[in-house]
């Protein structure tokens, strides 16, 4: 996610900066810095989660393009779960024959 995107995310749920600054846990002027370059992943992830909770609204309200949408944001948090996964278990091999070579 690009800074710009955040700032649409955020605006797009009607949050000023120092709102989004707060539910994120971070001083407004570092949540100035997300939206002026990139933010951290676990930002990007957690926004993706919120983005989920949306999902509670019931389908049959939702127009086409915001079911498109919401499908969009399940696959790419699927995506990132899965990759996460994997490169978890990729440092605990590692990890693991580092420890073995050691003895």
């Amino acid at each position: 996610m690009t800074g710009f995107e955040l700032r649409l995310w955020r605006r797009g749920q009607g949050w000023t900066q120092q709102l989004a600054a707060e539910a994120f846990g971070v001083s407004t002027r570092t949540w100035i810095r997300y939206e002026q370059n990139s933010p951290p992943r676990m930002v990007d992830l957690a926004i993706l989660a919120l983005s989920l909770l949306e999902l509670k609204s019931p389908i049959s309200t939702m127009t086409e393009q915001a079911k498109n949408m919401q499908l969009l944001r399940v696959n790419r948090l699927v995506s990132e779960i899965a990759r996460i996964r994997q490169v978890s278990s990729e440092v605990a091999s590692t990890s693991k024959i580092g420890q073995a070579s050691s003895f």
